[in-house]
């Protein structure tokens, strides 16, 4: 069995645990960082692509944001559709000036790997932490199994960064936090598309057949949402009746249809809105669960 003894075990390479990971980094503090998952799943998972402007900032100032910089669309506002009529919300000039930037979260998680792998930091893919003992005492253990066996991390602090539904939550004492949750009548239909963004901003729009939000990951990738029956099988959902909903929805005098192009990934989730808060017990943390993963006027990821 390997055993490794660090005063930070982070649980899940998401954005969290590596911003984590990397900003202990600077500070001096050993991490190992522990993902169930392998590289290549994480780097094309999609997720959330809006990053605000105060979180852009940051990230740039503490060395993560170079390629975001460099790639990322700058959007300076937002537009809102419905009853055949659109509406452009300027957000930057609402904002002192403060734009957003769409840059996928798929996208800021492969710079964050390589610049952790870069600087010879653990980072463990493809290690299923089992357990996570001793949570009351001083140094508690994570016990997990890796490609090539047991795994023992020794730690001062476990912080769980590996979501909600993650093993880390599972393993804190009941009565330690509570989570609020709320599941709502429909689902988002995800796509991604193969095809020019049709606008230079996001459009969210209200429709009496359902929400739509037409956005993008970069100038060829487009991301789409409908909002739809949470019975409804994923295979009815070819790729002409996307777009065509997606046209009926959308459509104004000025824009009355998108340039269509091949979905090359598409997924239905049921809409559901928790809320966890940040905590610690023992020798056990975590960021929270914000309020959003699955906010009724638009989906994360």
């Amino acid at each position: 069995m390997e055993t490794i003894r660090v005063p930070v075990a982070i649980v899940g390479a998401g954005p969290v645990g590596l911003v984590l990971g990397h900003l202990l980094d600077a500070a001096g503090v050993e991490t190992v960082v522990l993902e169930r998952r392998s590289r290549a799943y994480v780097e094309q998972r999609v997720r959330a692509g809006v990053i605000e402007f105060g979180i852009a900032n940051f990230l740039a100032e503490v060395g993560a944001g170079e390629r975001m910089r460099d790639e990322g669309l700058v959007h300076h506002g937002i537009e809102l559709r419905f009853e055949g009529r659109s509406h452009r919300v300027p957000l930057a000039e609402l904002s002192d000036g403060h734009p957003i930037t769409v840059y996928g979260q798929t996208e800021l998680v492969k710079d964050l790997n390589r610049l952790r792998l870069e600087r010879d930091r653990p980072l463990l893919f493809e290690t299923e932490v089992e357990a996570i003992e001793g949570l009351e005492a001083d140094r508690p253990v994570v016990v997990a199994t890796g490609p090539e066996g047991p795994v023992r991390v020794e730690a001062d602090w476990v912080v769980g960064a590996d979501g909600a539904h993650g093993v880390a939550t599972r393993c804190v004492p009941e009565g330690v936090f509570s989570v609020a949750s709320r599941t709502y009548p429909y689902a988002w239909l995800g796509i991604l598309a193969e095809a020019a963004p049709a606008t230079e901003e996001l459009i969210y729009c209200r429709h009496e057949r359902g929400f739509a939000l037409y956005s993008m990951r970069s100038p060829t990738i487009s991301r789409l949402y409908l909002g739809v029956d949470p019975s409804e099988s994923l295979e009815n959902w070819s790729d002409d009746r996307i777009w065509a909903e997606l046209n009926a929805r959308l459509a104004t005098a000025e824009m009355p249809t998108i340039e269509e192009g091949t979905s090359s990934s598409a997924r239905s989730r049921r809409c559901a809105r928790s809320c966890a808060p940040r905590c610690a017990t023992g020798a056990w943390c975590s960021p929270g669960t914000r309020p959003t993963s699955c906010r009724p006027r638009a989906p994360k990821g």
